[in-house]
């Protein structure tokens, strides 16, 4: 597993859209879900799929700060629009740039409405992203000086926890 950290400086505008409800199919025991990003279109397209953690399937986990909540961007989500933060916009067209096609994302892969599931899911969390090919971290756009820590955390190694690549944008 390695670890890529991200900055970006650039960040739109909120604007106005209409969001839907997306329909969640339930998790069975080993099930999680994961998110194929669309790789053409100015257009953030995604879509949730399902697979068991126990068959190794691929996929990139990002962590990543949420933001601002008030911040919102619309996704299509399953052919519908969804309302994300502008953080995690950002950072799904950052990890498509990069031809990272499958994520698991936490804000979309639990349902975040249904309380028993988010409890269920939480406790699984650890092996979600140590069976990851990769952990993503966005860590968003430059505020306060955070391009310095980023510089000083690439000459210090020791102090990545076995990451092994840092990238800022």
């Amino acid at each position: 597993m390695r670890c890529i950290f991200w900055e970006t400086s650039n960040v739109k505008d909120l604007q106005s859209h209409e969001i839907s409800h997306i329909k969640y199919k339930a998790l069975v025991s080993d099930e999680i879900r994961r998110l194929r990003l669309e790789s053409e279109g100015d257009e953030l397209r995604c879509e949730l799929f399902y697979e068991k953690l126990g068959t190794r399937p691929s996929y990139v986990a990002l962590s990543y700060s949420w933001g601002d909540e008030a911040r919102r961007k619309r996704i299509v989500l399953n052919g519908k629009p969804f309302s994300v933060t502008t953080n995690l916009e950002e950072a799904l067209r950052q990890m498509r740039s990069r031809g990272i096609p499958v994520l698991w994302v936490d804000t979309l892969c639990i349902k975040q409405d249904d309380n028993d599931e988010k409890s269920r899911q939480v406790v699984r969390m650890f092996a979600i992203y140590q069976r990851a090919d990769e952990v993503a971290v966005w860590t968003g756009p430059h505020a306060d000086g955070s391009e310095v820590v980023m510089k000083d955390d690439r000459r210090s190694p020791k102090s990545r926890a076995g990451c092994v690549e840092f990238q800022e944008i």
